[in-house]
């Protein structure tokens, strides 16, 4: 038998830890934290919630400054590549300047490219501007300082030749996604700040972040969510808000315009979700714990199609696969993950429900990982726990070990009279909790209970093992595996928002309260008469 100790020696080989395993099938899945990115050159990155995954690179917008930390990644690790100030609003005093704190010069730049440069790093703060020559430098030179004026305050310019420029204030981010669509291979990284409805732009060039200026007239209200939509006709933008609006985005002339707009929710915009094509339509999340589902119209008008009823709290996050035939997986406060089968004629039914989170669901992704190509859910949430589902599973999805005249004496939790028992398996199944039942087949002949009746356990046989049923009416059933849930990564705070950097690299990127984490995903193959305990915890032999 391997136990996680054994597995955890023979991974360190790697140089990994071990956090958590599931079990899936004759292979044992493994999420390994492989690195937790180290904040201390700014400790304000520590402490966001949102971040964008592009070209291998991790873009993370600082919680209370205006920064974007830019980490490359690698297969066991990731490195801070630079920091860079997203936007930037200056106050200048001409004839003055800040003298003995100049760091860098930089020559033949107007005003505004100074200001760039200087927005775009993550140390500078002022910079000094000659507008004219002297004996000591030419014409249009500024230097960059990671000073601000202080109380000895500035040095005034005799000569009329240097003017003073200071960054005062500037928006932190909250949200991040990047679009692949301007010419040159640039792209276009796209931010909203806390409490403002408007849409920050950014060229991105390779590791360089040119802000691009403000995209407005979406919103009159803070945006709550962005989601980047990859259709045949192009790639979009789609927002939703407080203001009670989803809005539709394109790219024109190297910029956001709006392209519609869909109204009329009676709550804010909490989630979206496209479809895989424009022409199959998109899902709100803006009546509270019901979910609409929109097609499009003429002239960039969208039709409400359906409205889909299943959870009886706030829906907070949507997920959206072609695989399957078409399934959409939705998440909320009930702390329910509900799948919905997408049917012929283009509408959605209600086809399964995950009750393994404890706290509201907050993030939902469908991926794809390298351990053999079978498509899973990822979700979040506020319990602390990150988990992997794979959805491609009878309904009644547990697997059982039957022992007849048995019973589990003492462990007993509740009981249902009169159930039949693919109910009661189901019923321990879709419980988190449950783990083992009891049934009975005939009635008690002291009449203690009728035929079909179980007892649902959070216990399994022990060392003291199981009691014998002289009577010949009961069976004890033990799940064996959950095929739904593949792996479960515990973390030590609510999860704010994760990401899938697909293979060859294989990573899970998890933001959650106090750090930021990268998990890889790998798997232990069993030896053959050996299969994954329920727990996932070792591999125990089949006999």
């Amino acid at each position: 038998m391997w136990t996680v100790t054994e597995m955890r020696r023979i991974l360190s080989l790697a140089g990994l830890a071990l956090v958590l395993a599931g079990p899936t099938g004759d292979r044992l899945v493994i999420g390994e934290e492989v690195h937790e990115l180290e904040m201390r050159s700014n400790e304000s990155f520590d402490r966001g919630d949102t971040f964008a995954v592009y070209d291998g690179l991790l873009f993370i917008p600082a919680k209370t400054e205006p920064l974007i930390g830019v980490w490359s990644l690698g297969e066991f690790h990731a490195d801070l590549v630079k920091t860079a100030k997203t936007q930037c609003k200056w106050t200048a005093i001409q004839n003055y300047y800040l003298p003995g704190n100049n760091r860098e010069e930089r020559q033949g730049l107007s005003v505004a490219e100074c200001k760039n440069a200087c927005c775009e790093s993550g140390w500078c703060k002022s910079f000094d501007y000659a507008a004219t020559s002297t004996s000591e430098h030419p014409a249009n030179t500024c230097w960059l300082s990671g000073f601000r004026e202080t109380a000895a305050g500035l040095t005034w310019d005799t000569s009329s030749v240097y003017d003073y420029y200071e960054i005062v204030d500037g928006e932190e981010l909250s949200h991040l996604e990047v679009m692949s669509s301007l010419p040159g291979n640039d792209a276009l990284l796209v931010g909203t700040a806390k409490h403002s409805e408007n849409i920050y732009q950014y060229r991105l060039q390779g590791l360089s972040i040119t802000p691009l200026g403000i995209a407005g007239s979406g919103h009159t209200k803070p945006i709550l969510v962005m989601r980047l939509a990859s259709w045949s006709s192009g790639e979009v933008l789609i927002t939703g808000s407080y203001d009670q609006t989803v809005a539709v985005w394109k790219i024109a002339s190297n910029e956001l315009v709006v392209e519609g707009k869909i109204q009329g929710f009676e709550f804010p915009v909490w989630a979206v979700e496209p479809s895989s094509d424009r022409s199959l339509g998109l899902f709100v999340a803006g009546d509270q714990a019901n979910i609409s589902f929109w097609k499009p119209g003429a002239s960039n008008a969208w039709e409400k199609s359906q409205v889909m009823i299943q959870h009886f709290r706030l829906v907070r996050c949507l997920a959206y696969t072609s695989s399957h035939g078409g399934l959409l997986a939705s998440g909320a406060e009930d702390t329910e993950i509900v799948l919905w089968k997408q049917q012929a004629d283009n509408t959605f039914k209600f086809y399964y429900r995950f009750f393994d989170h404890t706290d509201a669901v907050t993030s939902l992704a469908f991926i794809t990982p390298a351990i053999g190509n079978l498509e899973l859910l990822l979700s979040g949430s506020d319990d602390g726990t990150a988990m992997l589902y794979n959805t491609d599973t009878d309904e009644l999805s547990c697997a059982w070990q039957r022992v007849t005249n048995y019973y589990l004496p003492g462990n007993n939790r509740y009981e249902f009279q009169n159930t039949a028992l693919n109910e009661c398996k189901q019923y321990c199944c879709e419980s988190s909790w449950c783990v083992s039942f009891d049934f009975a087949r005939e009635a008690d002949s002291g009449g203690q209970h009728p035929a079909n009746t179980c007892w649902l356990s959070s216990y399994v046989e022990g060392p003291s093992g199981l009691a014998w049923d002289s009577a010949g009416i009961y069976d004890y059933w033990e799940i064996k595996k959950k095929g739904t849930r593949v792996l479960t990564l515990e973390q030590p705070g609510k999860i704010d928002d994760m990401k899938y950097i697909p293979a060859p690299v294989d990573l899970l990127a998890v933001e959650r309260d106090g750090g930021f984490i990268v998990t890889k995903i790998l798997t232990v193959t069993c030896q053959d008469g050996w299969m994954p305990n329920y727990a996932g915890t070792h591999l125990r032999s089949e006999e």
